[in-house]
């Protein structure tokens, strides 16, 4: 609290008190909103390893993506730094929901008290060097960034290459089979062609001999 000394327009002078206090509320709406997007991220990981409507399995089923994922951001919220009052998330109030799906709460009252009373500390926790804040954003960026090699999508992307390599390799086969029974099927269709073709000259020649043995059908007047 700032006191100043200021005069009024006739003269008098009048003392204004000028209050600093901390931004609560800010912080409060952005530590909520920190808790929604982590709810709706984990929400969307889990509806990954369930089926749809159709019975059909969801894109990333199955996956190893899927447990990296959750077990990176679950072990970066469960982490605890330094030695002071506000150490953790829990020293926040945001805690794992009883559901056990990897989602979280948060105790408004217990985040306004630290605030209220840690508040360096409540900021320390997010900005400093070695924070959470830098931890997290840290597994952030190893989960998403498609270069690291433990990375999920790095990890992803190395799944979706050896299944596409064994895929062509699979179609190579197939097609590589095709073309040999296509071979095999022509030469016997010709070879069918040409039976078919001689069998005319081969009733001609049975014909001629019959004729040749019994007589039948020779011309009598020769």
């Amino acid at each position: 609290m700032l006191s100043t000394g200021v005069a009024t327009s006739d003269g008098t002078p009048e003392t204004v008190q000028v209050v600093i206090d901390n931004d609560t509320t800010s912080i409060e709406a952005a530590i909520n909103a920190f808790v929604i997007d982590f709810n709706a991220t984990m929400k969307a990981i889990n509806a990954q390893e369930q089926k749809d409507l159709s019975g059909n399995p969801e894109p990333l089923y199955g996956t190893s993506v899927l447990a990296q994922l959750q077990e990176g951001l679950l072990s970066a919220l469960s982490s605890s730094f330094g030695s002071n009052t506000v150490n953790s998330l829990i020293s926040l109030g945001i805690t794992a929901n009883a559901s056990a799906d990897g989602t979280i709460k948060l105790d408004a009252d217990k985040l306004s008290s630290a605030l209220n009373t840690n508040f360096n500390q409540v900021v320390s926790f997010f900005q400093d060097s070695g924070s959470f804040g830098l931890h997290f954003r840290d597994t952030l960026n190893s989960l998403s960034n498609s270069s690291s090699k433990g990375g999920a999508i790095s990890l992803a992307l190395s799944e979706d290459r050896s299944q596409e390599t064994t895929l062509n390799d699979n179609i190579s086969r197939e097609e590589a089979l095709i073309a040999t029974q296509r071979v095999n099927l022509t030469a016997e269709l010709n070879l069918a062609n040409q039976i078919l073709q001689a069998i005319p000259q081969m009733i001609n020649q049975v014909n001629e001999m019959y004729s040749a043995i019994t007589g039948y059908g020779r011309n009598q007047n020769g």
